[in-house]
């Protein structure tokens, strides 16, 4: 690429940061004149509930702190992993990205049962495809958002002999709190 082409990069990227800011400065604003998140969501073609998760900062009751954001980069990633790591039958390393609690509700027999009748079904994992990131209300995500509350990962899984939807639920410690293996639409 000449430079022009990435100084046009690097316009673009900090324009599109400059944008960012400058919609969450109106979020407060709009919200500091007492408009709903409901008003602001409608506004921004979105779930209220994912209006505040964008904009909000919610006090955490334990402490009193501002609830800090996060990114919701390395979701699919860890989405990724978390089939991959099943389609291995590495049942202890995926419960060890499992929140506390989880791994007591996602047990190895629930987990490989699941899995054997996927693979009894369609064969082995090959690749996982067409990564989507979500807030928990459906709303669509980039991987830079900056969100409060879970994100999920939904991924394509690429078996042998057929797909699957897969769908991995992050909380904001990047800890698995959900797993879900669907049939594509349409099936």
């Amino acid at each position: 690429m000449a430079d022009d082409e990435l100084a046009s990069i690097r316009a673009a990227q900090a324009g599109l940061e400059a944008s960012r800011r400058v919609l969450a400065d109106a979020v407060k604003a709009a919200r500091t004149a007492d408009h709903t998140w409901a008003e602001i969501g409608e506004l921004l073609g979105i779930s209220r509930q994912a209006a505040f998760k964008r904009f909000g900062s919610p006090r955490d009751p334990r402490t009193g702190n501002v609830m800090a954001q996060r990114s919701s980069r390395g979701v699919i990633d860890r989405a990724t992993e978390a089939f991959q790591l099943l389609n291995a039958g590495n049942i202890d390393a995926l419960q060890a990205l499992m929140a506390p609690g989880i791994a007591g509700q996602l047990t190895r027999e629930l987990l490989t049962d699941t899995w054997a009748s996927v693979v009894g079904e369609t064969g082995p994992l090959v690749d996982v495809v067409d990564p989507v990131l979500t807030m928990s209300d459906g709303t669509p995500l980039s991987d830079d958002d900056q969100v409060l509350g879970p994100v999920v990962g939904q991924l394509t899984l690429v078996c042998e002999a057929g797909e699957w939807t897969g769908r991995v639920t992050v909380d904001d410690s990047d800890r698995v709190i959900g797993l879900l293996i669907l049939p594509p639409a349409g099936r």
